[in-house]
């Protein structure tokens, strides 16, 4: 196997988790960051954790302060 296909392979791979191969139609995970918005491609379990943490910390943002 050449380096050009060891490449092309971990290309395909998540962002977040740098394990699991992309699906065919991968998620599209947005930030703000300093410089604008940084974009990542990301597997449908790192895209279902960031949808549950993204719940719960809507569900924080609308309890009042103790």
């Amino acid at each position: 196997m050449s380096w050009f296909n060891r490449k092309k392979s971990v290309e395909n791979l998540c962002h977040i988790c740098g394990e699991k191969q992309l699906p065919e139609h991968p998620a599209t995970l947005r930030l703000t960051v300093q410089d604008g918005v940084a974009e990542m491609l990301v597997c449908d379990e790192c895209a279902d954790f960031f949808d549950k943490s993204a719940e719960v910390l809507k569900g924080k943002k609308n309890e009042q302060p103790v």
